[in-house]
């Protein structure tokens, strides 16, 4: 059985995209990735030190992002030799449009899903291959299917902010504000 793999370049025109763009583009693709959507042990780091980074300023660079490795103690992953260190510095010259960074990491997040369900079918697989037919036919049906119920809750159960409708709770809130006037009015 073939698993999918992650797709190194697009999981690069994320990490470009964001390395460029800085909070503008990673607080467009934070509702739908994170650091585990990476395949790669290097691009789930520099995801963490963009994170890290765009927690002090709004827009990256090289050194933000090693020093951010340094804070999180990546630096040995990110900074092995000097292949490592072009590689981050390539992702600030990659040419990525911003519109094009939300599509890519949706597709991101799309393969993370599927290694989950793979993995979760792999384990559905391996518990099946224990079963010696005295089970029933419900609880032999009830493993793949437990299987995908797992990963498709967990994606239902996401509690994230998620971007919201402006207008909602609108209503209320004037309502609110008009039976309790401010008595006293500021500048």
């Amino acid at each position: 059985m073939s698993r999918i793999k992650g797709n190194l370049g697009v999981e690069r025109v994320v990490l470009a995209g964001v390395c460029q763009f800085g909070k503008e583009a990673y607080y467009d693709i934070q509702d739908i990735i994170t650091s585990n959507s990476f395949s790669l042990d290097a691009n789930q780091a520099i995801y963490k030190c963009i994170e890290k980074s765009l927690e002090k300023i709004d827009k990256l660079d090289v050194t933000s992002l090693l020093a951010a490795s340094d804070s999180l103690g990546l630096s040995a992953l990110l900074t092995k030799n000097k292949i490592d260190i072009e590689y981050i510095r390539s992702l600030f010259n990659f040419p990525i449009k911003l519109e094009n960074v939300r599509p890519h990491a949706k597709q991101l997040a799309k393969i993370e899903i599927i290694q989950k369900e793979q993995y979760a079918l792999m384990d559905a697989y391996n518990k099946l291959g224990e079963l010696d037919g005295t089970e029933s036919i419900s609880e032999i049906l009830g493993i793949p299917e437990e299987a995908i119920f797992e990963v498709t809750n967990e994606l239902n159960n996401r509690n994230d902010e998620a971007p919201k409708q402006i207008m909602d709770g609108a209503k209320l809130r004037l309502e609110a504000l008009a039976a309790n006037p401010i008595q006293n009015i500021g500048i």
